[in-house]
């Protein structure tokens, strides 16, 4: 009897962490869904090349779920000030090699709009 408990217990706990597993996978599929949606819309609007709107792309993709993952960390032991501002610097410095910083700006407000 006990063992079938104990059985159910890990059962259930197996479960309860597959479906959050599940719930993030999901929300990081829409994560990527929308920064695609967004890179056409960029591509169109700003004319950049294949190589450029792959790059902003990852990079979009990088930022988001950093932010998502950053969003959904418990820890107090990190200030998330400081990991946003990493964030923030990764994708800019990634961004920034392939288009100017004129174009980086104006792409950043056309997302700051969108949202």
């Amino acid at each position: 009897m006990k063992k079938l408990i104990t059985l159910g217990f890990f059962a259930l706990t197996l479960f309860v962490g597959t479906q959050n597993t599940f719930a993030q996978d999901e929300k990081l599929k829409n994560i990527e869904e929308t920064v695609k949606g967004y890179t056409v819309e960029l591509q169109k609007t700003f004319s950049l090349d294949d190589n450029q709107t792959a790059v902003l792309q990852r990079a979009l993709i990088s930022k988001e779920k950093g932010y998502y993952n950053l969003a959904n960390n418990s820890s107090e032991n990190i200030n998330k000030a400081q990991v946003k501002q990493r964030i923030d610097n990764q994708y800019k410095k990634v961004v920034l090699k392939v288009i100017s910083e004129d174009t980086f700006s104006k792409i950043n407000t056309w997302l700051q709009n969108a949202n």
